[in-house]
Order: C-alpha cells, then sequence, then structure tokens
C-alpha cells in the first residue's frame, strides 16, 4: 500500500512529475530544447557496434531492445497518434510555443534558477531515460492534452481552497505503519506502548514505501488529496509524539505518529489568491489530461505482431494493475 497515490499509469505518458507544482511565474527559466530529428530507420544488418571485432547488428539488437523497452515505447507512440487524431477532430493546432510552454512548466516548477533548472531537469530526464525524441515527443503529447482538456477547466471554491490551504496552510510531520489485518495493526500498537521504536517498527513491518524512511512522511496539509482523509484527520488530530490507535484504509489498517507541525512564511493575500488560483487549474488540468490519456489508451485498436514489444506490453500493464 502506498498511502501518496502515484499517477494510475501515466509516469511517462503525462508529464505530472514537476509540472504539477508549477505557479506560473512569467519570470521563470526559459525553454532552450529545440524539437529533436528523428533518425532514419536502420536496416536489420546495419550495425549498431562492434564487440571485441564482433557485429552486433539491429537483427540481433533489435529483439532486446523491444523485450526491454517496447511497451513504454509503444504506448507513447499510441497516445500520440490518438491526442493528433483528436487534435484534428477538434480542430486544435499545437505548434513549437505550445510545446515549448510545457518545457518552460517544467523548468519554472523545478527552481526559478535557470542553470540550476536545467540541471535538475537532466537529472529527470536521465532518471526516466528520456532522450532528445522521447523528451520532445513527451512534450508535444503533453501540449495536445493540455489544449484538448481546456475547454473542461473549471475551477470551484473547493478546489482553489484546497490549493490555498496546500500553499499556506499548516504542514505535519508524522510516522506511520500500515499492516495487513487488524491483529498485526494490534501487535505494532502493543509494541509502541511498551517502548519499541516507531522507526525501527516501521521500517521492519510496513507496507507501505514510507517504510525505509522509518515510516516518515512530511509537509502534510489539512486538505492534501494525495493521502486518505482518516490519515489527515489523525495526524491534525494528535499531540506532538503521540500515536494513534489502529485506523482503517481501505483494505489495510495503518497506524499514525505525529511528530510537528510548522507554518510557511506569510504570503500576500493577492498573491496567495494568484497563486492558489494557478495551482488549481494546473492540478485540474493535470486530472483532466490523465482521464482523456487513459481514455484514449483504453480505446484504441492495437494489434501486435512482435512478440518481444507485445511480452513487453503486456508486463508493464500487469505489473500497473498491482
Amino acid at each position: 500500500m502506498i498511502i501518496m497515490k502515484p499517477s494510475p499509469s501515466l509516469a511517462a505518458l503525462v508529464m505530472l512529475c514537476a509540472a504539477a507544482i508549477v505557479v506560473g511565474c512569467a519570470s521563470g527559466p526559459a525553454a532552450t530544447s529545440a524539437p529533436a530529428a528523428a533518425s532514419t530507420p536502420a536496416p536489420a544488418s546495419a550495425p549498431v557496434a562492434v564487440i571485441d571485432g564482433r557485429v552486433l547488428d539491429w537483427r540481433a539488437f533489435g529483439p532486446l531492445v523491444a523485450e526491454a523497452s517496447g511497451g513504454p515505447v509503444l504506448e507513447e507512440v499510441l497516445l500520440e497518434w490518438r491526442c493528433e487524431s483528436e487534435c484534428t477532430k477538434a480542430g486544435v493546432a499545437v505548434g513549437t510555443e505550445l510545446v515549448l510552454a510545457e518545457e518552460r512548466r517544467v523548468l519554472e516548477s523545478l527552481d526559478q534558477d535557470p542553470e540550476r533548472a536545467m540541471r535538475l531537469l537532466q537529472s529527470l530526464k536521465a532518471r526516466q531515460g528520456l532522450g532528445p525524441l522521447r523528451w520532445q515527443a513527451l512534450l508535444r503529447r503533453n501540449a495536445m492534452l493540455r489544449a484538448l482538456v481546456a475547454k473542461d477547466i473549471v475551477l470551484d471554491d473547493a478546489v482553489i481552497e484546497q490549493a490555498r490551504d496546500a500553499l499556506a496552510g499548516a504542514r505535519r510531520d508524522g510516522r506511520l505503519i500500515v499492516v495487513t489485518d487488524l491483529v498485526a495493526a494490534e501487535r505494532v500498537r502493543v509494541a509502541l506502548r511498551e517502548g519499541a521504536s516507531f522507526p525501527e517498527l516501521a521500517a521492519r513491518e510496513s507496507l507501505d514505501s514510507s517504510a525505509p524512511r522509518g515510516g516518515l512522511v512530511t509537509g502534510v496539509t489539512r486538505r492534501d488529496a494525495a493521502y486518505p482523509s482518516s490519515f489527515r484527520e489523525a495526524l491534525f488530530t494528535l499531540a506532538p509524539n503521540a500515536i494513534s490507535d489502529p485506523l482503517l484504509v481501505e483494505d489495510r489498517f495503518m497506524i499514525v505518529q505525529m511528530l510537528s507541525e510548522s507554518l510557511p512564511p506569510a504570503m500576500d493575500a493577492a498573491e496567495l489568491d494568484r497563486r492558489a488560483r494557478e495551482r488549481a487549474r494546473i492540478a485540474q488540468e493535470r486530472a483532466a489530461m490523465e482521464r482523456l490519456a487513459d481514455r484514449l489508451l483504453r480505446t484504441t485498436a492495437l494489434s501486435i505482431f512482435d512478440e518481444a514489444a507485445k511480452s513487453s506490453l503486456d508486463r508493464m500493464r500487469t505489473e500497473r494493475a498491482r
């Protein structure tokens, strides 16, 4: 169980990682990427490398590449083609400026210092295995998705208030332990009452992704929708260092410890309202883009003739469904 919910299926298909927190600062770093030129497909006999005098050609190399990464690339191309088709039907034109705007959003969200933002972006792309061709394709897909959902974005008061709380509300740090059933939760609770270390128990027993950090979660706000409401309610009810009774969250049980609370720096009311509205708009766009991308992926006819690529896609989708 992971209480901070990731995007259900679109981590590499819809750019959410950094753009989710952008505040639309016009003075941020400028996008610098130029569209990457597609390389000419190599014939099967074309050499890929020479290893100790022995030639590795695409006939041998291609199936290995397809098995390793064919699934993600296939979905990326599928989504790009569907987005192009939807844009054509809707009369939506996505040019270079909209694509560059997507990169600016990412850079601005990473850091307001242009050089540091670019370094962080390069690190992000390296971690996700994004070279110039796939990076530009990702930006273009995002631009198309954003343009397609633009007419559906409505900012209601609840969404704006949630964004305002994220920017200016109290933040609490805590620890948690997630286990399979109430019996296990009670056993953990008894151990804590008897003086066991919460971080050590979390590292050993918790099923949550925070376990390697001793169950530590930081910067949680009262309305943060990334966390279950029962967890947030417990965290904001407990006194410092207090430990909750077992809480039922979905099909698991959780024990929460509250550590501390902090407040962000005060912000001018007008600036807070502007940033809250921008943050809310981006959150609404992100959710709408996810839904549209998911629908396009699910409703596209797909026939795969390459067994290695099919195997890669099947493995990826099976893992995603867990």
